[in-house]
């Protein structure tokens, strides 16, 4: 294909665009529509905000209820874990700082 037939489909496929676009016309919502829609939005965001929290403070105090049970109960696990947090933390750190390296991904 050479540059003019190139041009000239473009302009045809511009010209077909134009005219489809002007033969459909949405609807526009009437406001109370869009008062009505948005409102429900907010509800719904409002309800899975609740949601989110709920189990967000639910596993919070499982966790906590764990952290405390093994403390007391078997402090030599609790003491072994809290080591190997310490070692394996900055270890995973460092790996994946080289994979966001190596990846090319910014910091």
């Amino acid at each position: 294909m050479n540059d003019r037939d190139e041009k000239e489909t473009i302009t045809q496929l511009k010209r077909e665009l134009e005219r489809m676009d002007d033969t459909f016309v949405p609807p526009v919502p009437q406001v109370f529509e869009l008062n009505q829609r948005l409102a429900r939005f907010k509800q719904e965001r409002k309800r899975a905000l609740k949601k989110e929290l709920l189990c967000f403070i639910v596993m919070a105090l499982v966790i906590l209820s764990a952290y405390l049970t093994i403390s007391v109960q078997v402090p030599a696990v609790f003491i072994m874990v809290q080591g190997a947090a310490l070692i394996l933390l900055p270890v995973l750190a460092l790996l994946e700082k080289r994979r966001r390296a190596a990846d090319g991904e910014a910091e």
